[in-house]
């Protein structure tokens, strides 16, 4: 090669690399964009007054390192691989692109999808080798089964936990729903002759509604017996009814709040709301009545042969279906909480039979206290409600100017459960309205919940039976 040759080369060589550096500014500054239109930067989320529940200011913050890596270009069966080998996978449940493949422009449309086939998928082929996260578009996730995460869908150390959080905080919360929301144009006046004839105050008739709940009516449940120390292991709870967030109230005598200190013993005169017995009749089985063999929940007596009491009052003549009605209080120890039966009323001795027995029977040996529910003929006031299971009805004296949804928890499991698996993270998701728990760990390990709300559920918030778990900033009421 002469000297003319060389310096040739040296131009070409020279054009090369800026042409180079050229295209790689160019490929940079598309990257950026892509980066930006997949996640916003984060600012407060709305309220969350639009998905059935009164705006909270004091929770769910928003995310303050939410950051996202640009793909690599390494091809993974689902989601996006990260330039930092982390995956990310995306659900949106308004998406109808098909098929689903969790990337940004065609995410999974259901969280149950992202898991039994993003998460499971990514761990069977191995690909979760710096973490998943699994990023949901805002919106409320009606779940009418529940969300299973097992060992197949998880992540085995620190490195490669799988978080589930919103995507987009500034466009709503992400709210995991056990609930139905009901149709409130529905809600019609009465047109039942039978609870139009019974109800005790009639001057409130015109403002009670009914709605047929047929369509619903394998997810009521039924009304039964439990209290402390006798709460039965199979027992699920009975659907309960909520209006922008908050539970109404299954129609009950005393009303809450009123004022029964004449019927209150002296011990327990500040429990409004509430009446004491005035003599125990039959104190009824107790737990030494358990034959051998059996448990308190299957043994015969203490199921059928409860005790009896004298309530001075009247009202129980005008309760048609009294062994639909159950007893809410304490008839013994002030530890021992009942939710028991009414199996008889006799409005002439005025004396109530109960269907159980109690661990100690009926004493009131330290005081007694207690109100009766899911009373038909009691609907008095706002938030009041009765559901008659045999004729698929709900009646309902609804707010007179009702704010959000109008909710049924339908939901008879836990919205979400983790079996058996470990290094998972929830944060900043609300979990709301189910007939059991939020959400249930067993054998679990390394499981965190940060920044989360868990609300109106009729059992745990969150039901542990697990190890290194953890509940962090996280806030939990009506439970």
């Amino acid at each position: 090669m002469d000297e003319h040759e060389a310096h040739a080369l040296f131009r070409y060589f020279i054009v090369f690399m800026a042409a180079g550096w050229v295209v790689s500014r160019i490929v940079r500054a598309t990257l950026e964009r892509q980066r930006a239109a997949l996640l916003p930067e984060p600012v407060a989320p709305k309220k969350a007054g639009g998905v059935g529940s009164k705006a909270r200011d004091d929770v769910m913050k928003p995310p303050q390192d939410v950051a996202i890596a640009v793909d690599s270009g390494a091809a993974v069966p689902y989601g996006v691989r990260n330039a930092d080998g982390s995956i990310s996978v995306y659900v949106d449940q308004a998406s109808s692109v098909r098929p689903e493949k969790g990337t940004p422009m065609a995410p999974f449309a259901s969280i149950s999808a992202a898991c039994s086939k993003g998460l499971a998928t990514l761990a069977s082929q191995q690909c979760n080798t710096n973490g998943i996260t699994v990023w949901i578009a805002s919106g409320i996730y009606t779940f009418t089964e529940t969300l299973y995460i097992n060992a197949s869908m998880s992540g085995t150390s620190d490195a490669t936990r799988v978080v589930f959080r919103p995507k987009d905080p500034a466009a709503g919360s992400v709210v995991f729903s056990g609930g139905t929301v009901l149709d409130q144009s529905k809600l019609a006046p009465v047109t039942d002759a039978t609870f139009k004839a019974r109800l005790i105050d009639q001057s409130v008739l015109g403002k009670i509604r009914e709605m047929d709940i047929s369509e619903y009516a394998g997810s009521l449940g039924t009304p039964a017996p439990h209290g402390w120390s006798l709460e039965p292991p199979t027992r699920v709870p009975v659907a309960a009814l909520y209006q922008d967030g908050e539970r109404q109230t299954l129609a009950r005598w005393p009303r809450v709040g009123q004022d029964t200190s004449a019927w209150l013993d002296e011990r327990d005169k500040n429990r409004l709301g509430m009446l004491s017995f005035t003599k125990v009749s039959d104190v009824g089985a107790t737990k030494a009545d358990v034959a051998p063999g059996n448990t308190k929940f299957n043994d015969p007596t203490f199921n059928n042969q409860g005790g009896s009491f004298i309530l001075p009052v009247d009202r129980f003549k005008l309760w048609h279906e009294p062994e639909n009605v159950f007893l809410d209080g304490c008839l013994s120890d002030s530890w021992c909480w009942t939710y028991n039966q009414i199996k008889s009323v006799d409005p002439a001795l005025k004396q109530v039979t109960v269907k159980r027995g109690e661990l100690s029977g009926i004493t009131g040996a330290k005081g007694s206290y207690m109100y009766f529910e899911n009373i038909p003929e009691e609907i008095a006031g706002e938030g009041d409600y009765y559901i008659d299971r045999a004729n698929n009805k709900l009646f309902y004296y609804p707010p007179a100017a009702p704010q959000g949804d109008l909710i049924l928890s339908t939901l008879s499991d836990n919205i979400v459960s983790v079996n058996d698996a470990s290094f998972i993270t929830f944060q900043h998701i609300e979990f709301r309205y189910s007939r059991k728990n939020a959400v249930g760990l067993r054998g679990a390990d390394s499981v965190t919940m940060t920044d989360c709300l868990i609300s109106n559920v009729s059992l745990a918030g969150v039901d542990m039976n697990a190890t290194n778990c953890t509940v962090v900033n996280s806030e939990i009421f009506d439970t």
